[in-house]
């Protein structure tokens, strides 16, 4: 019926990157009012502290983590989650900063608002970018 074209030359198989690169910066605004929280260590299985502390390391030299060595009045707990190829996902609980930043308001678009924009589309493509969380 020719409803949809598939354009095989035009599909990239792999892009690799070796660095996250210079993300810029972001200010976050913080309520004063809203007292800070620190938050105990969350306890860590035997079997996953020596991977934890190598990826944190690999974190650390890719500038995506800085150290801290002075106390903090916010102290998130540490999340760490094994992904299903075998990596570890480290991520943190914001759960306390978020109740305390201050944010703009923006509405995310719904599948209504977009459809229409894709009317006259051509390509559709997928991208699968790795470590996608560390870019945004």
């Amino acid at each position: 019926m020719g409803l949809i074209t598939v354009n095989d030359d035009r599909f990239i198989a792999k892009v690799e990157t070796q660095k996250i690169g210079d993300l810029g910066e972001i200010t976050l605004k913080v309520d004063e009012n809203v007292p800070a929280k620190t938050l105990p260590s969350r306890k860590l299985p035997l079997s996953l502290q020596d991977d934890v502390k190598k990826e944190n390391d690999k974190l650390v030299e890719r500038q995506v983590l800085i150290p801290v060595t002075e106390p903090s009045k916010c102290v998130s707990q540490m999340v760490v989650v094994r992904k299903p190829n075998g990596k570890l996902r480290i991520c943190i609980d914001p759960q306390p900063l978020n109740t305390a930043l201050m944010r703009k308001h923006y509405k995310l678009p719904t599948l209504d608002d977009v459809l229409p924009k894709l009317a006259n589309a051509k390509i559709f493509s997928r991208l699968d970018v790795k470590e996608a969380y560390w870019h945004v």
